[in-house]
């Protein structure tokens, strides 16, 4: 009948949002991860610091949980 009919709207899958949703919190825990690891390396090694570079493991390890926790509630 030659009527223009637009397309509806892409509407993703479940599994296309777990993922999206993943993937943001994958990439807002490397950062800090990252940042956490060169900071333990500093201390560690440059400063030689070794009581501030196990308090900077302590906090990787709640960096850690947290991850783990955030990656569980959405799947």
């Amino acid at each position: 009948d030659g009527k223009y009919v637009p397309k509806p709207p892409y509407v993703p899958t479940p599994e296309e949002v777990q993922a999206a949703k993943l993937a943001v919190v994958d990439a807002e825990y490397a950062g800090k991860l990252e940042e956490n690891k060169s900071a333990i390396i500093v201390a560690a090694t440059v400063d030689q610091d070794a009581e501030y570079a196990d308090e900077l493991r302590a906090e990787r390890q709640t960096l850690q949980a947290e991850y783990i926790e955030k990656r569980s509630e959405i799947g």
